[in-house]
């Protein structure tokens, strides 16, 4: 009996993997933002030829999903917010 845990040694076992999992799952991505191509601020333009300004980058998935807000047709940039994949292709930095 002496070599079984308590259920306080496990519950503390558990939240001290949950704390790694956790580190390790934001290590994982901040490598794909890094590793994305793409930065905040950065002006990237769709198939359609439509731009947008990336205001976030998501790197939850395999590949990098971007918060942009769309240009207006004068010019300025729009409030809105759109996610779009990350196939699009970095126009100016």
């Amino acid at each position: 009996m002496s070599d079984e845990k308590t259920i306080q040694e496990l519950e503390d076992d558990v939240k001290a993997a949950t704390v790694t999992l956790g580190a390790a799952k934001q290590a994982l991505w901040d490598a794909r933002v890094a590793a994305s191509g793409f930065a905040i601020g950065d002006v990237v333009m769709s198939e359609k030829g439509q731009e947008y300004r990336v205001i976030e980058i998501d790197g939850r998935w395999s590949t990098a999903w971007l918060k942009v807000n769309p240009k207006k047709k004068n010019g300025e940039w729009s409030k809105a917010v759109r996610n779009i994949h990350g196939r699009y292709a970095v126009v100016v930095s």
